[in-house]
């Protein structure tokens, strides 16, 4: 049994399935199905190919034994890269044509024999790799030995990549796309973070470390989500693993769903309809007072003719001089109120918290793996503020006095009030909680050895 990264003991597969005793968990039937990556095929950095005239092409993985003898570092600067050996019988090296096919290029490449070396009684020629170590793709290659036209011998290889992770680092820091990855080691340096961004992703590896490292979906500052956007799930992460060692925690956290959009907001809106205005004031007279034309004449004095008859039939006429008194004969009114503005109009609802997110580890059963898995759904976004108000109506104006009223005989009418604005719309209502999902961990061909955990820790 190999060691773990850091040399020093851990516990058994058996803390691995339970959480190492980190959070309490209910057993129950497996309800995450693993789904290893659709490409079964072995994962090994060492392949030889022989021909019939003893032509070898070998291909190797530098210092792919490194981790397990205590010299980490120099196991680190050796991830992703790979050496190709051709070996050719001294008799036939003269006669031959070496041809490099890269084969996701499909372009191929005359090598060049004159610089080959002597090795173990045969010319030697070494061809070093060093994968980019961005997207993470395996890169396929071919060699092919030909003399005087005549294929003696092809070699098709997969260069299949290494992911070492230190300190903070997303997927998108990686270029790692969402899917699945087939890596040889799958390193998280010691605390390091590898944060999923909500990504799905599928890895098949032949070594899992871990140096207390830690897997989660999203930090605390990506939590929260945009306005009026549902939070985004936690995603789902696999990592099928030929053997495990070290200590892992797996964070799977939904994001909050964003708040509501606000109510449509009227304050911009046409204001109510203004008030009417009031009925104008008028007017009336009398006739009183009146006197002989001799007498002093009152102000505000008009002329009547006054006709009697006498005892013998005959008419007198008779100028009087009488009085002329006004009074207010309608009074004026006030204006009507002015209209109210229109609500605004009412916030929308938070949106839904985003899922916690699926895990899955499974690994053979010489590891010595301590995991523990902590899941918890994000909160529904708070609901939306309600929008403002429309602006009101102005009262009407007020009723006019009559002409003429100098003295004052009809009341003075008020202006109507002005409107209220409008009522700001209701707040929305916050939206749901996202699910929490569940987790597996169980040993390479085992049924129904998973965990589920529904308390958030």
């Amino acid at each position: 049994v190999r060691d773990p990264p850091g040399g020093g003991p851990v516990p058994g597969p058996q803390a691995g399935r339970h959480g190492g005793g980190a959070a309490d968990q209910k057993k129950s039937k497996p309800v995450v199905q693993p789904q290893p990556s659709d490409d079964k095929k072995e994962i090994t950095p060492k392949k030889e190919v022989v021909s019939q005239e003893g032509i070898e092409i070998n291909l190797s993985k530098k210092n792919s034994h490194l981790m397990f003898t205590g010299q980490r570092d120099e196991f680190i600067k050796s991830l992703n890269q790979y050496a190709v050996t051709i070996r050719v019988p001294l008799e036939i090296v003269d006669d031959i044509r070496i041809v490099k096919v890269d084969l996701d290029l499909d372009r191929e490449e005359d090598l060049p024999t004159s610089s080959m070396s002597l090795e173990k009684g045969k010319a030697q020629l070494v061809e070093n790799y060093k994968l980019a170590e961005q997207f993470y793709k395996s890169k396929k290659i071919a060699y092919k030995v030909y003399t005087q036209d005549r294929l003696l011998v092809e070699a098709n290889f997969e260069l299949i990549p290494d992911l070492y992770i230190k300190g903070i680092v997303r997927g998108s820091d990686l270029k790692l796309e969402a899917g699945n990855h087939r890596l040889v080691n799958l390193i998280l340096d010691r605390n390091a973070r590898f944060v999923t961004e909500g990504r799905d992703y599928n890895f098949t590896v032949r070594d899992f470390y871990s140096d207390n490292g830690f897997i989660e979906t999203f930090q605390n500052e990506d939590l929260l989500s945009p306005l009026g956007v549902r939070g985004r799930d936690g995603g789902k992460v696999q990592i099928h693993a030929d053997y495990a060692v070290g200590t892992l925690e797996v964070r799977m956290s939904g994001m909050r769903g964003g708040q509501g959009l606000p109510g449509l907001d009227n304050s911009q809106s046409e204001r109510g309809k203004d008030g009417a205005p009031g009925v104008q004031g008028s007017l009336s007279e009398n006739l009183d007072s009146c006197s002989d034309v001799n007498s002093e004449p009152p102000k505000s004095a008009y002329y009547k003719a006054a006709v009697s008859l006498n005892l013998v039939g005959s008419k007198t006429v008779e100028l009087k001089r009488c009085h002329k008194q006004l009074y207010c004969s309608r009074q004026p009114t006030d204006g009507a109120p002015g209209e109210n503005g229109v609500a605004g109009g009412n916030g929308f609802n938070g949106q839904r918290g985003g899922n916690s997110g699926q895990f899955i580890l499974s690994y053979g059963r010489e590891s010595k793996i301590i995991t523990s898995v902590f899941t918890e759904a994000g909160d529904g976004g708070p609901g939306g503020v309600g929008g403002a108000g429309g602006p009101p109506g102005k009262g009407g104006a007020a009723g006019g006095a009559p002409r003429y009223d100098e003295a004052g005989r009809c009341r003075r009418a008020n202006n109507g009030p002005d409107g209220k604005p409008g009522p700001t719309g209701q707040l929305g209502s916050r939206g749901e909680k996202g699910d929490e999902e569940k987790y597996c961990i169980f040993y390479t061909g085992k049924k129904n050895d998973c965990e589920t955990q529904s308390e958030v820790q």
